[in-house]
């Protein structure tokens, strides 16, 4: 998940970084312009990609904890696998992606235009990703129940 997951986001940031203009830090948000309604498009068509590859990654992963419980993985298992698959990215997120790549590396086409002056310590603040991550594990345990919850349902 965390390779499909990387080419989509590097990919789009090679394309237009503006398309995750959203998660990039407020100050540059205020430097920039608001997202065009092109880009609002192309923003959905990454966004179903993003969404796509943890949904076949769980899917698979489900399946395989079927077979391996007779059909039957009690709700705590699901919850923990389920989670455990999308925290291994949240962290890859956090360690590979937004420390090692955009704030160490920083590569010039993840630089939305318009935001080359930001001081660079503000430009990647370690606090913000972190937060950012954080959230992740939040928002990841509750979307977590909720799948287990369906999947034990059905």
């Amino acid at each position: 998940m965390s390779i499909g997951l990387s080419i989509v986001i590097i990919g789009s940031l090679r394309f237009n970084p503006r398309l995750w203009l959203q998660d990039y830090p407020p100050e540059i948000k205020a430097l920039v312009e608001p997202i065009t309604p092109t880009e609002k498009r192309q923003q959905r068509m990454v966004s179903v990609l993003f969404l796509a590859v943890p949904i076949a990654v769980l899917f698979f992963s489900i399946m395989r904890l079927h077979a391996e419980n007779n059909g039957n993985p009690s709700f705590l298992t699901l919850f923990l696998n389920i989670y455990g698959v999308l925290m291994i990215f949240n962290l890859f997120d956090l360690l590979i992606l937004d420390y090692l790549l955009l704030t160490i590396i920083k590569p010039r086409f993840a630089i939305i235009p318009g935001s080359e002056g930001v001081d660079e310590q503000s430009l990647h603040l370690y606090r913000f990703h972190f937060v950012g991550f954080l959230k992740g594990c939040i928002i990841l345990a509750v979307v977590s129940v909720v799948v287990a919850s369906l999947v034990t349902l059905l």
